[in-house]
């Protein structure tokens, strides 16, 4: 192995083939490879949010689809579905906490204490929370979960029959239920009080998908917050790993396929465009997520 301390080459001790780096040129390497992987975290992190979010409503049609062809009304029936899809939101309430928890230390371990990034990230949380309902209301039952009760009291199912161009037909759909008078009859959990009447002053039941999905659009939003903040320096990070890699392959082509690292004082920095794309894919993934509370899925046939 070449006697240099800091060199880029490939992971086999016996290469010849090496270029030399200086102790900076390996630190700010080592640097960005180490902010990337905390920033594809946090994508990761609102990634699992939104995929469990997105369990919960496939399953909720998944329910519908079950009670308009098997038509169960037993009790046994009704507990199962409630408890599958307690369960699935059960996961939503905990991801999303999960992503408003875990954030603040991947930033801080990538700006350190008190950064602009991070005061960026709890003042979007903070426009989010006192400008969206929903918002303020998801975050008390998450707690209320966590603590007392159910995410939910009833599961709604209806048939309804409905007009259309190919005749009536009956439509099948099925809901969840947040009962107000439960809530404030269960004295064991301290809702904060404004949002126990906010509560209140939208009804005695409450449909829960509304809440979630404009729940889910607004952490989308704060994520989005955060990508922007961070995009120049993001971009910057992949520009020092690409240069890396682009000046092994135009120094030794014959290397193009070849796994590439930065050598340091008993340190292997695996470099490669893998997370970097990977970052980038699951940031285009989810983009749409922001408009959720206006959109909805159905199986309805729909006149062409």
């Amino acid at each position: 192995m070449p006697d240099r301390i800091y060199r880029l080459s490939t992971w086999d001790e016996q290469d010849r083939n090496y270029i030399e780096l200086s102790a900076s040129e390996f630190e700010e390497i080592k640097s960005a490879k180490s902010n990337l992987i905390e920033a594809m975290f946090i994508e990761e992190k609102m990634n699992i949010l939104v995929e469990g979010y997105l369990e919960w409503e496939t399953e909720l049609l998944a329910v519908g689809a079950r009670y308009m062809v098997q038509q169960d009304f037993s009790y046994l029936s009704i507990v199962s579905q409630r408890d599958l899809l307690a369960r699935r939101m059960i996961t939503v309430l905990t991801t999303c906490k999960g992503y408003l928890d875990h954030t603040p230390h991947h930033i801080f371990n990538i700006y350190g204490k008190d950064s602009p990034t991070a005061d960026e990230f709890e003042k979007a949380k903070s426009e989010q929370y006192d400008g969206r309902f929903a918002y303020r209301a998801m975050e008390q039952l998450r707690n209320y979960v966590q603590h007392r009760g159910w995410p939910f009291h009833i599961i709604s199912r209806e048939g309804k029959r409905v007009e259309s161009e190919y005749g009536v037909r009956l439509r099948f759909s099925t809901g969840t239920l947040l009962q107000v008078s439960e809530l404030i009859k269960d004295t064991g959990f301290n809702w904060k009080k404004t949002v126990l009447h906010e509560l209140e002053e939208k009804g005695k039941n409450l449909e829960l998908q509304p809440l979630v999905r404009e729940y889910i659009a607004g952490l989308s939003i704060v994520n989005q917050r955060l990508r922007d903040k961070m995009k120049t320096d993001v971009r910057k990070w992949e520009k020092i790993i690409s240069t890396a890699i682009d000046r092994i392959h135009q120094t030794f082509p014959e290397q193009a396929v070849g796994t590439i690292f930065a050598f340091g004082m008993n340190e292997e920095i695996w470099l490669s465009r893998d997370y970097i794309d990977a970052r980038r894919a699951l940031e285009e993934k989810n983009m749409a997520v922001p408009h959720l509370h206006t959109h909805f899925v159905t199986n309805e046939i729909i006149p062409k």
